[in-house]
């Protein structure tokens, strides 16, 4: 996971990229990993997890919280804390909820389906950091 969030988010100018490359960039790698790793999504994202499997996530998904907030304050950068926060979450859980989608899908309707993803992402990002 690490490398697919390395992939995603360093060495990239956040600000220079076009909103759809900027997708591209980021939710392919993250993408591909789910795909390759199916069992990371169920353990990653169960709300019902036990506390000790739900203690070691937590750093995981703090690290890619802070990445995503980075990338919206690089683009936005008068966005407030409270609001590029908020922004953050919102879009951590709608890829969540559509990855399910994405790696559940085969052959083109799995294209199609990341299509939908990152349709979805730039539909609510589109507005904030254009």
């Amino acid at each position: 996971m690490g490398a697919a969030h390395r992939e995603a988010f360093e060495a990239i100018d956040f600000a220079a990229l076009t909103l759809d490359d900027l997708l591209d960039r980021i939710v392919d790698p993250i993408v591909g990993f789910n795909i390759a790793n199916p069992g990371f999504k169920a353990l990653f994202a169960r709300p019902d997890m036990p506390d000790g499997l739900s203690d070691a996530a937590r750093p995981i998904q703090a690290a890619l919280l802070g990445r995503i907030e980075t990338m919206i304050g690089a683009r936005a950068p008068g966005l407030p804390e409270g609001e590029r926060q908020r922004t953050a979450r919102v879009c951590a859980q709608i890829f969540q909820a559509m990855v399910v989608l994405v790696v559940a899908a085969e052959g083109d309707e799995r294209q199609a389906m990341t299509g939908e993803l990152k349709k979805a992402l730039r539909g609510y990002l589109a507005p904030v950091i254009g």
